[in-house]
């Protein structure tokens, strides 16, 4: 990683007489080692808003569906999958982190925390009590002492030195979660020749994770895996074993592979030098906004012409002070008079930061080193321009192709991950691409041949973000309530014809009673 241009003596000697252009302030600053790049990633993505938010955008431009998918994979086993890493993950935000990472950073580490239960076994009873309870017991029941657990056990009230048990949640509960490993605290062992890598975490280095387990923190106690806690114990650095950490690492140049060391490089290294820029050009704008912004006010005495300068006959001690106490009467009470011998002037210094701010060179150069590492402007602006719009994302798609398949990787490792400690078979995982779903030609075409009957329902309204499952049993709960509505319509209608005949029909016995008989000289 170290470029000082080209060192073939003949050379040299011709660029003796004029200035070398690679000795530069940027290349004095450029990083020598993988510390130094994550250091000057930090700065970036911590200080420089717009840098940060571009390359958020960039990412989640990807973020659209989760398909799972395999040679011989039956529907049933995709929608299992499907199912289970929508219920333990936010797909959309890990991924959308994990990017981050890789992005601004150059590398991504990740792994999977699986949930367990850390209890303590009574050597002399045998009971067995979650480390949590003793805990809350308080440390009478159990202290944490030369990396190990002694106290009163609340069954046989003993004082012993308790046995570690952990033991994995049951599968219901088990919902692991993703761990995104700060890279300054990383090793990482690279065989050139076969590409294998090897990684190590120095928990020396790493005291927001070591210092609590020396402390005995009950949480980082409870819930850190052992191997952890025996690295901090013996001070050395964990290492990983094969497959447990996924290390996503940005593709670079051959001639940089053996400097780098398994490492990946951020985007804007390769335009470091605008980088360098733009630094300097925050600094500078924030001094002049600090010497400038507010301009400096003074009251002096006139400039007299054809009289007596009142310098040279008034004490300016005792001015100095009546002008003092002048203002302080002035902000106490802004209607109240005063008089002085001879009028006075006010002027003011700086005020002129608006003229004196480089707007436009910070604006240029921060476009240029976004658009060198690939991303559009609308994604700096935040916002999308109708012009070649499509044209534009396309080509961006087609750039970052690496990027997506980068996530396809991380996801099929993430979903098999699960699937091990589920039993599941193997699969494969991938992020739909952006113009499956989103362009309107294919979405039409689609249309078409889902009314042909050639393609399935959920192929064609993807596009248009609809779960055809989630439909279909929207379809049948209608027409369930359909059919509930329209019982009880009938249920009602028939108890009102039954009400209307009751009505109409005579009182029991009416009938079996003779008509009554007419007496002479009745009507």
């Amino acid at each position: 990683m170290d470029y000082d241009g080209p060192t073939n003596m003949p050379f040299r000697q011709a660029w003796q007489k004029v200035s070398i252009p690679w000795q530069t302030l940027s290349r004095f600053l450029y990083p020598r080692t993988v510390e130094e790049v994550l250091a000057w990633s930090e700065e970036l993505w911590n200080h420089h808003g717009l840098y940060a938010q571009a390359i958020r955008n960039a990412v989640r431009y990807f973020m659209t569906e989760v398909e799972i998918y395999g040679k011989d994979v039956e529907y049933k086993t995709r929608r299992k999958y499907q199912d289970v890493l929508t219920d333990n993950f936010d797909l959309m935000e890990d991924l959308g982190l994990v990017g981050d990472d890789f992005i601004g950073f150059g590398n991504s580490f990740t792994s999977m925390y699986v949930p367990f239960q850390r209890s303590m076994q009574c050597p002399s009873c045998q009971a067995i009590t979650p480390l949590t309870k003793l805990f809350e017991l308080g440390t009478t029941a159990v202290a944490w002492q030369s990396f190990g657990f002694q106290g009163l056990c609340p069954v046989c009230r003993r004082n012993v030195t308790y046995e570690r048990l952990d033991t994995p949640t049951p599968d219901v509960q088990r919902k692991p979660r993703i761990i995104r490993w700060p890279p300054q605290y990383l090793q990482v062992k690279h065989c050139l020749a076969s590409g294998t890598k090897r990684y190590r975490l120095d928990v020396a280095r790493y005291v927001e994770l070591s210092s609590p387990i020396r402390m005995g923190d009950p949480l980082y106690l409870a819930e850190t895996p052992w191997e952890i806690i025996e690295a901090v114990k013996n001070n050395k650095p964990l290492e990983f074993a094969d497959g447990m950490v996924y290390h996503m690492m940005q593709p670079s140049a051959a001639v940089t592979v053996p400097a780098l060391k398994g490492w990946g490089l951020p985007l804007f290294m390769n335009e470091f030098e605008t980088a360098v820029l733009i630094t300097l050009l925050d600094k500078y704008t924030e001094a002049i906004a600090v010497d400038y912004l507010v301009p400096f006010r003074a009251i002096v005495p006139p400039k007299m012409q054809g009289q007596e300068d009142p310098l040279l006959t008034v004490n300016m001690g005792g001015f100095m002070a009546q002008v003092r106490q002048m203002i302080d009467e002035h902000r106490m009470n802004p209607a109240s008079w005063h008089t002085l011998p001879f009028p006075l002037e006010q002027v003011s210094l700086g005020g002129d930061a608006k003229n004196l701010i480089p707007v436009e060179l910070l604006q240029f150069f921060e476009h240029r080193l976004l658009q060198c590492m690939g991303i559009p402007e609308e994604f700096q602006a935040n916002q999308a321009q109708a012009t070649n719009q499509m044209i534009r994302f396309r080509m961006f798609e087609r750039q970052w192709q690496f990027f997506a398949n980068q996530l396809n990787k991380w996801l099929t490792w993430l979903t098999n991950k699960r699937g091990e400690l589920l039993m599941w078979e193997k699969v494969k995982a991938r992020v739909l691409p952006v113009s499956v779903v989103e362009d309107p030609q294919d979405l039409a075409m689609k249309l078409q041949l889902m009314s042909g009957n050639v393609i399935s329902q959920s192929t064609a309204l993807r596009g248009l973000q609809i779960d055809t499952d989630y439909e279909a049993r929207r379809k049948l709960e209608e027409a369930q309530q359909a059919n509930d509505l329209a019982a009880e319509e009938q249920k009602r209608q028939q108890e009102e014809g039954t009400n209307a005949s009751v009505m109409a029909s005579p009182p029991a016995g009416a009938a079996l009673m003779p008509p009554p008989i007419k007496q002479p000289g009745q009507p």
